[in-house]
């Protein structure tokens, strides 16, 4: 049997690896929409955006109608994001400098919000949770995905209650409902993460 060149297998595994990345983004960002209920339209923020993909994802679901907030605290992340929509030729994102006591969002602009494996590094929880509901519309949604407690080192700055990376999910419903957030699913999530929709209470 004639054997393939190592750089032809190497290339062969990368691209399946990436064919794979891709239609678990796609499931997890059907999830996402499905969850949140998404509808053209209407204005999400995706605070903690990363690299932008999900807030990209987001964007093309509410249309030229809707409005995407993608934020982040890293400048170098802020710019990544920038540019994924001018490579995606994206314009109804808006790229907002958040800080780890404010999102950075306007008041009332949101009808959901989304925090993807982004809130156990809340250096300052309350802050931002206080930060969080202003942006919200009345009765409006936030979904937080995260991943309980792993045995890796502690993220810098964050509270001395958290024992390691990441956060207990009865943690986290206990810190949303005690800032006026109601749990109104506890969501069957892919992978190790799990995932919470609460909403505002009036």
């Amino acid at each position: 049997m004639r054997r393939r060149p190592v750089f032809a297998l190497a290339a062969g595994v990368l691209a399946t690896a990436l064919a794979f990345a891709v239609v678990r983004d796609d499931a997890e960002t059907e999830r996402l929409v499905e969850t949140l209920d998404v509808d053209p339209g209407e204005v999400f923020a995706d605070v903690g955006a990363g690299d932008g993909r999900f807030a990209v994802a987001l964007a093309r679901v509410v249309g030229e109608r809707g409005r995407i907030y993608a934020t982040e605290v890293d400048p170098k992340d802020l710019e990544t994001i920038r540019d994924r929509l001018r490579d995606e030729k994206v314009d109804n994102v808006s790229v907002v400098a958040g800080t780890q006591r404010d999102t950075g969002l306007p008041k009332d602009c949101c009808d959901g919000i989304l925090l993807r494996r982004v809130y156990h590094h809340f250096q300052d929880p309350a802050a931002m949770r206080a930060s969080l509901a202003r942006a919200l519309k009345d009765g409006g949604l936030i979904l937080v995905v995260d991943f309980d407690t792993k045995g890796w080192s502690r993220p810098e700055g964050i509270p001395d209650s958290r024992t390691g990376h990441g956060i207990p999910k009865a943690m986290l419903v206990k810190e949303m409902e005690g800032a006026g957030f109601h749990l109104m699913e506890d969501v069957d999530w892919q992978g190790s993460d799990y995932a919470l929709l609460f909403r505002e209470e009036p």
